[in-house]
């Protein structure tokens, strides 16, 4: 079973396309959830065009209960007829909940493989994958690279990925280091640059060091998602907040568009429940105005 949203089926469009001719053997379910409104994406797609453009099945689930007998009956589906089945969601179905009833679990085994080399004769024999930063220190391109690396995959539910050192199941594992992806391809060790975009000058340092170099340069900046339960939890009490008597109503902490700071009847004002005392207003105030509560 693959999970993703509307947008990452685009990405996965091609061996989806690819899959729905040459048979998978076990079955495979394709999970799309799309985004009517744009609660959390760029833009809004209807996925349910996949299915009849790249020749597949398509199951559309409308509550919980649906969910769970759909999944069983597309992995049926895919097994007896060889073919990929999407799984069409939306955001209001993926976001609800409800009481399911459970049916007897069917053991379904491990299909054996069998070479056949007339359901893959069409495909291409020479492709190849290229990653972007491959082709940047091929082409001697001289460009900054920022990998903004929040511990966490934030923008599509909180998930793990291989980043993170945690599995999908909860467990621990072996976490890919960046870094070491980075230098593997070609990027030197003079131009690869660590920081804590919590550190205002550790991060103007070296998107100074990176303006000025001529060759490929990579920036990784290392902070877990603010949003993160665990991550709240650690900064539950501590926020920062305006000493009005040195506060000069500059505006400078304003400048970096924090929901937290406001300018209400004359003062600048940090919401403490909003705050997560991250100090980058902190930094920015060259008057020692503004302090922090816990730590």
């Amino acid at each position: 079973m693959d999970a993703m949203k509307h947008v990452g089926l685009n990405v996965a469009a091609d061996p989806l396309f690819t899959m729905a001719y040459t048979g998978v053997n076990g079955g495979l379910v394709v999970v799309s959830a799309d985004d009517p409104g744009c609660h959390s994406s760029q833009n809004e797609q209807d996925n349910r065009h996949y299915a009849p453009f790249a020749k597949v099945a398509m199951m559309e689930p409308s509550d919980s209960q649906e969910c769970r007998d759909f999944v069983k009956e597309a992995f049926a589906l895919s097994e007896r007829f060889d073919t990929p089945v999407l799984l069409r969601l939306t955001t209001r179905i993926c976001h609800s909940k409800g009481l399911v009833e459970l049916g007897e679990r069917q053991e379904a085994g491990v299909r054996e493989y069998r070479k056949d080399v007339r359901k893959y004769v069409v495909v291409p024999a020479h492709a190849r994958e290229r990653h972007g930063l491959i082709d940047v220190v091929y082409n001697k391109s001289n460009i900054v690279i920022a990998i903004l690396d929040n511990r966490v995959t934030a923008m599509t539910g909180h998930q793990e990925n291989p980043g993170t050192g945690v599995t999908l199941m909860g467990e621990e594992t072996m976490p890919v280091d960046i870094e070491r992806i980075v230098k593997a391809v070609g990027i030197k060790d003079e131009h690869v640059r660590i920081v804590d975009p919590y550190n205002l000058a550790e991060t103007e340092k070296a998107v100074k060091e990176a303006y000025e170099a001529t060759e490929p340069f990579v920036i990784i900046t290392r902070r877990e998602c603010a949003l993160r339960k665990d991550a709240q939890k650690k900064r539950e009490n501590v926020y920062c907040f305006v000493d009005r008597e040195k506060c000069r109503k500059c505006k400078a902490c304003m400048k970096m568009g924090c929901p937290a700071i406001a300018f209400k009847a004359g003062e600048v004002v940090i919401d403490a429940s909003a705050c997560n005392g991250c100090t980058l207003c902190r930094q920015l105030c060259k008057f020692d105005a503004i302090a922090k509560v816990g730590e």
